[in-house]
């Protein structure tokens, strides 16, 4: 079935400075967005760039981020998934 929806990536840009030395690379981005608001850290988010992407990049893009494309409602190829119950 083709995909009606469309789906854009957006790739975005994190500057931190902190007092402290380099930042681990295993903080999470609400541990990014805790020490910019409420640590010694002073922080800027940019947007790099948006572009839209197919279903089939979406869905490729989404088992590469750990995730599942049902959760756009695709299949691992990239068609829309169907419910059999509707």
């Amino acid at each position: 079935m083709a995909v009606t929806k469309k789906f854009w990536l957006t790739e975005i840009k994190l500057t931190i400075v902190s007092p402290d030395g380099p930042l681990p690379d295993d903080l999470s981005l609400e541990q990014l967005a805790s020490l910019i608001t409420y640590g010694d850290s002073m922080g800027d988010i940019s947007t790099v760039r948006a572009t839209a992407i197919t279903a089939e990049e979406t869905a490729k893009l989404a088992w590469e981020m750990g995730g599942d494309p049902s959760f756009f409602d695709l299949n691992s190829d990239g068609t829309e998934e169907v419910d059999p119950e509707f």
